[in-house]
């Protein structure tokens, strides 16, 4: 009986062992140091398999576990999945451990949330999600999920395991399956490993991987992340979504799987027609017809995104998105061609990637893939217009920051082709301050302010023409490097040119303009000027990448307080280099100061051997602009 009852118990204690025993090691003390460095988090596993098995089906499978390290990774431990009409989640499982790989806390499928809200007015988008919360660092998370994917399949789920700065990869795999005689696209950026391709009944499967990843360190003036980080990109040649069909092959066949889904929906009201004639019955030119399309657009319109189904690329008919008077950028510029139809000038429907960061589209697949925005190209003669029809408030003929220098995808009758927007000279990015300032014997000060935000910088300052009184005041009062100072008496100047700028004019008071000693007085040669934040010297990863060139001036007089003298002034100075240049110069008129100071920052990508240099020419710009002028009390006669 005592040998049976051991045997139970052994038994028990040996099943009780195998089920509980974990599939994965998950305890840190297997993560490299070498990926600990500089990484708030160490993705474990990340794998995707993707079955695609018929035009109009397949099924994705995904593993992955993130071992956090800090407070700054906590976001990459949460559940977040995208869903819609194509794209459903039927299986989910997932697991929080501790720093030693013990279970803390299991989910299912019932744990995960699906999100109500969405930024779009009508979508069948959505988001799977579950917001994990931290025990204590280090944790770890491994969620595994199964999609199945239906009613047609227009490019694959993309490989990319390194989602950010400061996050490192152990190991991530992708697998491919697709049936034999099925081309398929690829693309592979930045030292993704492609493995051996398998055949395997009737089916081919190809597998990409990385290993040991190393978190990239964020650096000031860094190139875009999705240039560094390795990158795969996947699709099939010909596709069937929806009921339409198309290719994927070179930027011809995806213009022109466009034009089909647009072609017939360029119709317009009869009542709409005859407006549009009204407004232009006086016009004179081209130009001057389509801007009084445009702000008509802007004036009968607003923007609201509309995603259901096929209408992620397709617009919604012309007529209905002037009947309901709302539209996302298909619709709206899709609108904008067919008025312009409408007085016999050409428009073409231009697909591009909206975003101040990635801009180098290739002329494949790849670009379709990247796209996120449609803008409205019409070719005048001599004189191409770029129209943002989603928000019209961008001035006539200027091409914003979002798009200015992008690849994109034009497309017209026949098709399409790729090409690159025009962009701006750095030296037309303008910021120019122009100063009065009257100081008095106690340091405090009244300043007189005319600020000038051309081109790109008006493009980072133009929706204060929109804001409230308090937020434009606070927002010049953050431009001032000096405490106490109160800002006054604001007025704005847009100018919406297709050159850009807006003028603000203002005054501000300090107490502490100057700081005061016995007999000197200290004061500022620019308190209008924050510098770049200070740079780290020593060693760099990252090439130097200065997106955007810019030019600063600032011309200002000082008025010399009564009963004071000047004692000593900043040298002039002048300097350039590859990355720019600058001059400063002090003009004594008496009983006034003449400041003239100018900075260029040249736009470009510039070796990591220049770091030191680039280092120095900004500690050159801050030395200019926080050294003193010296007034001393000038003796009694």
């Amino acid at each position: 009986m005592k040998k049976t009852m051991l045997l139970i118990v052994s038994l028990i204690i040996c099943t009780y062992g195998f089920a509980s025993k974990e599939k994965y090691d998950f305890d840190v003390k297997h993560i490299p140091d070498s990926l600990k460095k500089d990484a708030n988090a160490v993705i474990r596993i990340y794998n995707i398999s993707y079955n695609y098995k018929t035009p109009v089906t397949a099924t994705e499978k995904k593993s992955i576990a993130v071992t956090v390290l800090n407070t700054n990774g906590v976001d990459y431990a949460n559940f977040l999945e995208s869903g819609d009409k194509f794209r459903k989640l039927t299986k989910v499982t997932g697991k929080i451990y501790d720093s030693k790989g013990t279970v803390l806390k299991t989910y299912s499928k019932g744990d995960i949330k699906k999100s109500a809200y969405s930024q779009h007015l009508t979508t069948d988008n959505f988001s799977y999600y579950l917001q994990v919360y931290p025990p204590s660092f280090p944790f770890t998370v491994h969620f595994e999920c199964e999609f199945e994917w239906k009613d047609g399949i227009i490019l694959f789920p993309p490989f990319a395991p390194q989602p950010d700065y400061q996050i490192a990869v152990m190991e991530a795999d992708y697998s491919l399956q697709y049936p034999e005689n099925t081309t398929i696209l690829t693309k592979t950026y930045n030292q993704v490993q492609e493995l051996p391709a398998e055949n395997f009944k009737g089916n081919v499967i190809r597998k990409w991987n990385v290993r040991n990843l190393k978190a990239i360190k964020e650096e000031r003036f860094a190139p875009a992340i999705n240039t560094l980080i390795p990158i795969v990109y996947t699709a099939p040649a010909s596709f069937v979504y929806e009921k339409t069909q198309g290719q994927l092959l070179n930027a011809e066949h995806i213009c022109k799987w466009q034009q089909e889904l647009n072609t017939g929906r360029d119709v317009l009201s009869p009542e709409t027609k005859n407006t549009i004639a009204e407004l232009v019955k006086d016009a004179t030119t081209d130009r001057e017809k389509v801007k009084i399309l445009y702000d008509y657009l802007g004036s009968i319109t607003r923007y609201e995104s509309i995603q259901l189904g096929i209408g992620g690329f397709q617009p919604i008919p012309a007529a209905e998105v002037c009947r309901t008077g709302f539209g996302d950028c298909k619709g709206l510029s899709n609108l904008l061609k067919a008025m312009l139809n409408q007085v016999n000038i050409p428009a073409d429907y231009v697909i591009i990637r909206l975003s101040d960061q990635e801009k180098n589209l290739d002329d494949d697949f790849s670009a379709f893939i990247r796209t996120n925005h449609i803008v409205l190209r019409v070719p005048l003669p001599g004189d191409t217009l770029w129209l943002e029809c989603t928000n019209t408030r961008v001035p006539f003929g200027f091409v914003h920051n979002g798009i200015s220098g992008h690849n994109a995808l034009v497309t017209t009758e026949d098709g399409g082709y790729m090409t690159r927007l025009p962009d701006y000279p750095d030296s037309l990015n303008l910021e120019h301050n122009q100063m009065n300032i009257k100081i008095n014997a106690d340091g405090s000060a009244h300043v007189q302010v005319e600020k000038n935000w051309h081109v790109k910088i008006y493009d980072q300052v133009y929706q204060l023409t929109t804001a409230k009184p308090t937020e434009i005041t606070d927002y010049l009062r953050k431009e001032i490097s000096l405490p106490q100072a109160t800002v006054s008496q604001v007025s704005l100047d847009d100018n919406k040119s297709a050159l850009p700028s807006l003028k603000a004019s203002y005054e501000w008071t300090t107490p502490s303009f100057g700081t005061k000693t016995a007999n000197r007085l200290l004061i500022p040669v620019n308190a209008m000027r924050y510098t770049i934040s200070k740079l780290k010297k020593g060693q760099r990863k990252q090439d130097i990448h200065i997106k955007t060139g810019w030019k600063d001036t600032d011309l200002i007089t000082i008025d010399i307080p009564e009963g004071y003298e000047i004692e000593a002034l900043p040298a002039h100075v002048k300097h350039s280099c590859a990355f720019g240049n600058f001059e400063s110069s002090i003009v004594n008129l008496g009983n006034k100061l003449l400041i003239n100071q100018s900075v260029m920052v040249h736009s470009g990508e510039y070796d990591v051997s220049l770091y030191t240099d680039f280092v120095q020419f900004i500690e050159k710009i801050t030395e200019i602009y926080q050294s003193k002028i010296t007034l001393k009390k000038m003796a009694q006669t």
